[in-house]
């Protein structure tokens, strides 16, 4: 559903590029782009060169909120894809390939305390 939407997405790749948008809807003409937020990122590829890890640091201004409230629920996922071999997987998963991960009715409920 539309309500479930703006999803802000943060995505770093093994060789340090990162990315950020804002999804207002599934289909590509709902995704802003231009959104620009201040975010840290970090990766270590591991020495057999096979594996690697990543940090991310997200400020909640990022995401357009000043400060967290306590009992404050919020939805979140943390995904991988590798489209190499056709592999994707995500903490609160994802039914439709063509929806990028952006089913927000799905995602893990967080709540902040």
């Amino acid at each position: 559903p539309q309500g479930d939407f703006p999803v802000y997405r943060f995505i770093v790749a093994a060789e340090g590029q990162t990315l950020e948008d804002r999804c207002n809807g599934l289909y590509l003409e709902d995704w802003d782009v231009r959104f620009n937020a201040k975010w840290k990122s970090a990766v270590r590829i591991d020495p057999d060169g096979k594996t690697w890890s990543a940090e991310m640091e997200i400020p909640w201004k990022a995401i357009g909120i000043d400060a967290p409230r306590p009992s404050m629920m919020m939805r979140i996922n943390l995904a991988r894809n590798y489209p190499l071999l056709s592999g994707r997987s995500s903490l609160a998963p994802t039914l439709e390939w063509f929806s990028n991960f952006l089913e927000p009715s799905r995602f893990a409920r967080l709540i902040v305390e």
